[in-house]
């Protein structure tokens, strides 16, 4: 029976080579240093980091087991990324909108405060 949505049988071995492939790349490629990895549309046209920038290099980080180095990258992406991924995999979770727009908040309320207390006060989050 097939769901709607769902991955018809041969995508799934290709999507998970894929995801193999990209995590080899962000495990032995560094973001800083080559230019085959994309860079932020946003952060170039305003000069102001999004609540993904960050997460390449965090991501090298954490496969290169620098646990420390990759929440300085992107706090965002250890603290709300997991609680993303639950409210994903519960489907109680998923029928409570006031979850999901707590979530969905968090991200512009994120992005003004890296900014903000980036620009003032020097603080990276």
């Amino acid at each position: 029976m097939n769901t709607p949505g769902a991955l018809k049988w041969p995508l799934r071995p290709l999507v998970a080579l894929g995801v193999l492939f990209l995590l080899f790349l962000y495990r032995n490629f560094d973001p800083d240093g080559n230019s085959f990895f994309p860079g932020c549309l946003w952060r170039r046209l305003t000069g102001l980091e999004c609540a993904g920038c960050g997460i390449q290099r965090a991501l090298h980080a954490v496969l290169n087991g620098h646990f420390k180095t990759a929440f300085f990258l992107n706090a965002y992406a250890f603290v709300v990324c997991p609680v993303w991924l639950i409210w994903y995999c519960v489907p109680r979770l998923r029928r409570n909108a006031v979850f999901f727009y707590s979530l969905a908040a968090s991200v512009p309320l994120y992005i003004v405060a890296r900014n903000v207390l980036n620009h003032f006060y020097h603080i990276h989050i």
